[in-house]
């Protein structure tokens, strides 16, 4: 298990499905800090450390929803992925969409995973130990 605390930005503009992710979180014994940012330009703004987020750590970790105002999801992922200050950073798209055009489309630019985001509490608290497991405990994170 880590030692160090866990950056976690989630890029979510349902303050429903927010709310729920952040309450699986909570559940995690990981030490882990949960951002957001409720679009895509705000997510970039936020992993750049733009104003306001110039104080803010860059993620560990970017959880993505696909259907974001002002900057898709797709739109998201290919200007973290393009960059090289910004590629190794892993990206789980998390997003109600099961479409293979958006699935298919999220792979090419380079999306770590592809989660369809469950319906009920209970697949979100799955999905979320299937992510912590996998990236905090299997998988190795870039420093």
């Amino acid at each position: 298990m880590p030692k160090r605390q866990l950056e976690i930005l989630l890029v979510e503009d349902s303050p429903t499905d927010r709310l729920i992710i952040a309450e699986a979180f909570e559940k995690s014994r990981l030490n882990t800090q949960l951002h957001s940012a409720s679009d895509g330009i705000e997510a970039m703004k936020y992993v750049r450390r733009e104003h306001p987020y110039s104080d803010m750590p860059r993620p560990d970790l970017v959880l993505l929803d696909l259907n974001l105002p002002r900057m898709n999801g797709h739109e998201v992922l290919a200007q973290l992925k393009d960059s090289p200050d910004y590629c190794t950073i892993p990206v789980v798209v998390l997003s109600s969409s099961e479409s293979e055009e958006d699935i298919g489309e999220a792979y090419r630019h380079h999306a770590n995973c592809y989660i369809t985001k469950p319906v009920e509490f209970k697949g979100f608290l799955r999905a979320v130990r299937s992510i912590e497991q996998f990236w905090f405990k299997v998988g190795e994170l870039p420093k």
